[in-house]
């Protein structure tokens, strides 16, 4: 067609030829300017619906006024030919300025900034490219990008939909029918499936890539080699490329286009801020180049370091990460409405990567004494012994929903992975799951299929079943009556929404467990907790946190010692990282009258949960069961410097002290429990019964009216009020309200063992009550 006119455009020079037709460079003779006229096969225009799509694709391609994009000015038909006139740009497409080494590394961020510009764009207007790849970009040579071919794509994919069956049945045995460029195509786009820009995503993380290397991200020596690489395997790493350049690569190319980067405004965005570093800290190693002769030498030797040096980094830093931190997301957005989500996904993952083999995963009730404090990671590697430390933020805007999460290794700072994710409100649950499965391969764990599907595996389909299940958990972590009936009702309308969903059924057993110890009967409460245990149990019997409770619930209200030994240690062999498992078998162990046993598992829970305070103080209470008063005075000291508004410590000091015989330290210690504690049923019991023991009866008395007075106004565990009665000598007294609680079959058994009873242990009604409990004498 050289030399031709079409309209008032005469050719002058052929530029190329592809698959979505032939490109000349021409002149406009009324304006007198280049232009580039792209000449589209008769076949694709041939018919009046065809030439609609087409007109109706190329009229949505020119609105995208861009500086990166291509202009078209003119669409139209002359002697039967359809073209469009476009800018013309001198300079060179991009597949020719890539070497073998690829090309500099500023050039290709800037290169890629402007193409994501472009896109970002295109995808605002609702313009999908489809064949984004090196040769439809052109350079100018001050680096200026032009991005071509905007929309054409989506026509000539309709075509083959149109004119054959097997487009959608069998995409990659018909050559064409899919239309695109293979090395580059999304997986969806190879299987025929509908695409979206999420599509244009994943091409543009290929060209990056190529762009950086200098080879392809997928290869092959045929169409369908090259499909099956899109489809099934990863690119070769980069070599020596910054953490945050592989991790936003890696995000653009996932297979699952669910998994990918949402927005190429995150793209610009993360490629500008790696811009703005200094230069060697965006060093990308080219491929190695063979060396010339009179370099071979020098070539060997650095070959040999390189490889020295190699082999101690891998040595060293390819071992797995053997113990994780999953810190309190931060509801950055500051809505109290959706704080339920920022600790909800955190409690999730600490769940959900709990079940993952050699991993140790610090427990809830740990790591959240950081929640509201920006700790630095290495510092919290320090605390909790831990290899890494994983930090995230969460803001909800209407229907949407950003999260970030972060991994650091606290042996030196080092970011391990960072990612984004922006998706709808409702996603929550796909997203947890989706953190879960990118942490476990950054941490370098080998797992079996059957390892990664426990990992991967939703424990519910229902994302508002998942949304109830984590509302209930906030709740329940308040731990007052109020939350925990709260917390009872989300579990159950988790459960509604879906029956088989074994955490929600575990969490209400834990609902139903509390409030059988803060002011529901413990005859309505335990066996409510005990048939959701069960359930949960039923459904995954691989959860270690229903058979602690079933444990749990068989020492407190069945009195069923075998079985309770037998359910405590079913759950550490689930889970041996569960940390309250370990608390509550060790006072099982010291109700059996094993102390030695007992004091080793509550040192492993406390190795385990270094932060907890509840099973901090457990040492204290227990060393004083032993009558080891020395020593759990020494205790309490220790977690009173850690937390001295913990007022539990404060109270097992006080008794340490009374039985040390040191009745004025005992009253400062229980006084100031009686503040902290608001003068609760607990704290008004002992600090009772050691105003009795240490002889200041008077005092005694007005605090057992006290509690007598609350009693009426709730319910008041029947052993609160025998302790103080035992204690004044009041033993007919102690032995009724002893009688209430066996009668209620609820009793806080270990606390039989409080040598504060040593005074009426040789009755026979006390010994009567241990055998009628089935507890040793």
């Amino acid at each position: 067609m050289i030399g031709q006119t079409l309209g008032h455009y005469r050719i002058e020079e052929k530029l190329g030829e592809g698959g979505m037709g032939v490109v000349y460079r021409a002149r406009d003779t009324h304006l007198d300017r280049p232009v580039a006229i792209k000449v589209l096969p008769a076949e694709t225009v041939a018919n009046p619906e065809r030439k609609r799509r087409f007109v109706q694709e190329a009229k949505s391609a020119s609105a995208l006024n861009h500086p990166n994009i291509i202009h078209i000015y003119d669409i139209d038909a002359d002697q039967g030919v359809d073209y469009i006139a476009m800018e013309y740009v001198a300079g060179e497409t991009l597949d020719r300025l890539i070497g073998p080494e690829g090309i500099p590394v500023d050039a290709a961020l800037q290169h890629a900034i402007q193409i994501a510009d472009a896109l970002a764009k295109a995808h605002a207007a609702g313009i999908v490219h489809r064949d984004l790849k090196p040769a439809n970009i052109m350079v100018t040579g001050d680096g200026h990008v032009k991005v071509l071919d905007f929309g054409l794509a989506k026509l000539f994919e309709r075509e083959q939909a149109a004119d054959s069956a097997s487009t959608r049945t069998s995409p990659m045995t018909e050559e064409g029918a899919i239309i695109g460029t293979a090395a580059y195509m999304s997986p969806e786009q190879a299987q025929g499936l509908k695409v979206d820009a999420r599509s244009d995503i994943f091409a543009f993380g290929a060209v990056l890539y190529e762009m950086l290397t200098g080879r392809r991200a997928f290869q092959g020596q045929t169409k369908l080699a090259i499909l099956t690489a899109v489809l099934h395997q990863e690119p070769r790493p980069l070599e020596g490329a910054p953490a945050e350049l592989e991790n936003m690569l890696a995000c653009c190319l996932r297979k699952d286009p669910a998994r990918r980067i949402g927005h190429m405004d995150e793209v610009k965005r993360a490629l500008e801020d790696l811009k703005e570093k200094p230069a060697s800290s965006r060093v990308v190693a080219p491929a190695p180049r063979r060396p010339r002769a009179r370099w071979a030498a020098v070539a060997a030797a650095a070959a040999l370091v390189v490889a020295a040096t190699a082999w101690w980094f891998v040595s060293h830093r390819s071992q797995p990460i053997d113990s994780l931190a999953v810190l309190p997301f931060v509801n950055a957005g500051g809505d109290p409405n959706t704080e339920y989500l920022s600790e909800g996904i955190s409690e999730s993952l600490i769940t959900g990567l709990s079940r993952v083999p050699h991993l140790k995963v610090k427990s809830r009730d740990t790591v959240f004494r950081y929640k509201g404090q920006d700790k630095d990671a290495q510092q919290v590697g320090r605390d909790l012994s831990v290899r890494a430390v994983l930090k995230g933020r969460l803001v909800q805007r209407g229907g949407s929903l950003s999260i970030s999460a972060e991994l650091v290794d606290t042996s030196d700072g080092n970011l391990l992975w960072r990612d984004q994710y922006n998706r709808r409100a409702a996603d929550i649950l796909a997203t947890e799951q989706e953190i879960s499965r990118e942490i476990t391969r950054q941490l370098r764990l080998r797992l079996t299929g059957e390892e990664q599907h426990r990992v991967a595996a939703s424990p519910t389909g229902s994302p508002e079943a998942y949304r109830l299940y984590i509302q209930g958990r906030y709740w329940w972590n308040r731990r007052t009556e109020e939350s925990l009936r709260k917390s009872a009702e989300f579990f159950q309308q988790a459960i509604e929404k879906d029956p088989g969903y074994a955490p929600a059924w575990a969490g209400l057993a834990d609902a139903f467990l509390l409030l059988g110890e803060r002011g529901m009967p413990p005859a309505e409460a335990f066996p409510k907790a005990r048939a959701a245990a069960d359930r949960a149990i039923e459904l995954d019997g691989t959860l270690a946190e229903p058979h602690a409770s079933l444990a749990h619930l068989k020492e407190i209200y069945e009195w069923d010692w075998p079985g309770a030994q037998r359910e405590f240690q079913r759950a550490i062999d689930l889970n041996p990282e569960y940390g309250t498992a370990h608390h509550w078998y060790a006072f099982y162990l010291a109700e059996m009258g094993r102390f030695p046993e007992a004091l080793a598992e509550i040192r492993r829970a406390r190795e385990l949960e270094p932060l907890s305070p509840i099973i901090n103080s457990a040492p204290i209470i227990l060393n004083y069961y032993a009558r080891q008063y020395d020593r759990a005075a020494q205790e309490a000291g220790r977690i009173l410097e850690m937390d001295p508004s913990f007022f539990m410590a404060h109270v097992a000091l006080g008794q340490t002290y009374t039985l040390q015989r040191k009745p004025q330290e005992a009253q400062a210690e229980l006084e100031l429990a009686l503040q902290l504690d608001h003068r609760s049923a607990f704290t008004l019991a002992y600090a009772g019964a050691t105003a009795a023991f240490s002889g200041r009866r008077e005092e005694a008395r007005k605090l057992l009216q006290e509690l007598l007075d609350l009693s009426r106004r709730r319910r008041v565990e029947p052993h609160f009020l025998a302790v103080i009665y035992a204690n004044l000598g009041e033993k007919d007294r102690a032995f009724e309200f002893f009688d209430r609680a066996l009668q209620e079959r609820y009793m806080r058994t270990h606390f039989l063992l409080d040598p504060l009873l040593d005074g009426i242990r040789s009755d026979p009604r006390f010994q009567s009550m241990l055998q009628r409990m089935g507890l040793p004498p």
